[in-house]
């Protein structure tokens, strides 16, 4: 009985024990040995039981991102308009800026216009040439060495056009006009023979010089009858021995006109008297309306000089006849072909004619054809 007690005794202290340490882990009380009971041993205490600990839920603020973003950083093109477009710096939208100052859209930026191939080259004088420089957006203008002329944008050794010469080796541009040594055959009045080089429009010319339409001035000579450059002029010719003449021209584009350049003294122009179509620098003499024959030319798709209209003379055909002074309706000038009193002409008088392009002109008529 006596260690019976004893261990009573120790579980009680033990149980005491224990529930000081674990605090108030729960409101329960403990359980306590049945004193009657001895074979109860050493009771352990429920704790498994945890508290009850609600869990706050997770409330977070949603964050303001701004305006969507819509455009690459650094973005640059060309719209279709040739404006320059590009990413504002928050990339949240496209800003576009015109180009100014003559400048084009190329690659997302404001650039000069490209006007040239890089290297391309033409003639701009007898003794210079242009060239394109690189990036193709400006020219540089170079002259030639050694006294070289330039043909075709390209210096080279001879005589520059309309320099004297005899036969084609002598020329730079390889063409003697109406030379002695050459195969023109030309009549002795058209001399004196100057250096040309062949084209088919002004640009196959240096920038001071236009191609004559040797196919509407037509010499004696087939071999001579070539598209041939000559310098240009304003009245007066600074080469000796040929003329500032309006002549028919190709202009760069092709088309037929009448510009002024350096020719043979012989040749007729608009106005000119004449005996045969080859004296006539625009192809035609007209015979049967003057009393004396008239160089003239076809007129219609090519015009005329300046100082000349396209009409009518005497018929359904249009040719150039000369102006009265300017043209104008009021005016009160002579015409050329009777410049004064003294030369005045029963079959030439200034008349009111309409031209091909519809508003009326004074000009050379004989009143009793028109």
């Amino acid at each position: 009985m006596t260690l019976t007690r004893v261990t009573r005794r120790t579980s009680l202290a033990l149980l005491m024990t224990l529930h000081l340490t674990t605090g108030c882990a729960s409101s329960d009380p403990l359980p306590v040995p049945d004193a009657g009971d001895e074979d109860a041993g050493v009771v352990t205490p429920d704790v498994s039981v945890t508290p009850d600990v609600r869990e706050e839920p997770d409330v977070r603020e949603e964050e303001d991102m701004g305006p969507p973003l819509i455009c690459a950083a650094g973005f640059a093109d060309c719209d279709d308009d040739g404006n320059v477009v590009r990413c504002s710096e928050d990339r949240t939208q496209y800003l576009t800026e015109a180009c100014s100052g003559g400048k084009e859209c190329r690659a997302g930026e404001c650039l000069d216009p490209i006007i040239c191939q890089q290297g391309e080259r033409s003639c701009v004088s007898a003794t210079q040439y242009e060239e394109c420089r690189p990036g193709g957006t400006a020219f540089r203008v170079v002259a030639c060495e050694n006294d070289d002329s330039c043909i075709d944008g390209v210096c080279v050794s001879g005589e520059r056009n309309g320099g004297e010469c005899a036969a084609d080796g002598d020329c730079a541009g390889g063409l003697c006009h109406c030379g002695a040594g050459t195969d023109d055959a030309c009549a002795a009045k058209w001399t004196r023979a100057y250096c040309s080089a062949e084209c088919t429009t002004s640009t196959d010319c240096a920038g001071d010089e236009i191609c004559v339409a040797g196919d509407v001035h037509q010499i004696e000579s087939a071999a001579a009858n070539v598209n041939h450059c000559v310098k240009g002029c304003q009245g007066s010719c600074a080469i000796d021995g040929l003329s500032c003449k309006w002549l028919p021209a190709y202009d760069g584009v092709g088309a037929l006109t009448f510009e002024q350049g350096c020719y043979f003294d012989a040749a007729a122009e608009v106005g000119g008297e004449c005996q045969t179509d080859t004296d006539c620098v625009g192809g035609v003499c007209l015979k049967d309306y003057f009393n004396t024959s008239y160089c003239t030319s076809p007129c219609g798709a090519q015009g005329c000089p300046d100082n000349a209209a396209c009409v009518q003379l005497g018929g359904s055909e249009y040719y150039c006849s000369l102006l009265c002074g300017d043209g104008s309706v009021g005016g009160t000038d002579r015409c050329p072909l009777e410049p004064t009193v003294a030369d005045e002409r029963i079959d030439v008088s200034c008349k009111l004619a309409t031209t091909i392009e519809g508003p009326a002109k004074r000009v050379c008529v004989n009143p009793s054809k028109q």
